[in-house]
Order: structure tokens, then sequence, then C-alpha cells
């Protein structure tokens, strides 16, 4: 095997032809303004945020977590979780879902 198979996958096999999705995880770049909530919501999967620029609050089930640049927050499946962008600057985050379709329940919905 060459190293371009190893890595590629064979010339009569190339890498990502396949009818199954390659990922089940979503991703999602938002902004949020000062002082801006995410109300108390829930998904049947995991997600995590990491926040990339200004801080927030996070609840997450009992919890109350502040985060700025460069941490994660995690959320298991199935907890309420929301958050308020703290500070006067924007809150900026990348949230990922260990899905491939973005499923929310919203706690003032249920």
């Amino acid at each position: 095997m060459t190293e371009d198979e190893r890595f590629f996958g064979a010339a009569d096999e190339p890498a990502g032809a396949s009818a199954e999705p390659c990922s089940e995880i979503s991703l999602e770049l938002s902004d949020h303004a000062p002082g801006q909530v995410a109300g108390l919501h829930r998904h049947p999967y995991e997600e995590a945020m990491l926040v990339q620029g200004g801080r927030a609050r996070y609840a997450v089930g009992d919890e109350v977590i502040e985060a700025g640049a460069g941490e994660l927050v995690i959320v298991p499946p199935g907890v309420w979780h929301g958050f308020e962008a703290l500070g006067d600057e924007p809150l900026r985050q990348i949230g990922l879902g260990a899905t491939d379709d973005c499923i929310v329940e919203w706690r003032d919905a249920a």
C-alpha cells in the first residue's frame, strides 16, 4: 500500500465516495449583543459551546458557569440550558452538536 492509499484511499475507491453522511456533527457560529439572552432549551444530543470572544453566563441544569474566550462549556443530552452575554463586548461562540440535524425544545413552549 502506498502512502497516498493509506491516507486517501485506493485509486479505485476515492476517499469520501459514500452515500452515508461523513459526519454527525453540527456547527453554528453565533454573535450576541451584550445582555442578549438565549432562554432555557434542550437537545436530545450532547452540545458544546466554545467561546471565541466576550463572556457569557451559562445555565446548564443546576449549574451556573461563566466562560470567556477560549473556554468550552459542555451540555449533556436532554439538559435544560441557556445563556446571557455579559460585559460590554459581543459574545461570539461556536456551538457544536453531536447531530447532523438541529433539534431544539424550548422550555417556554413545553
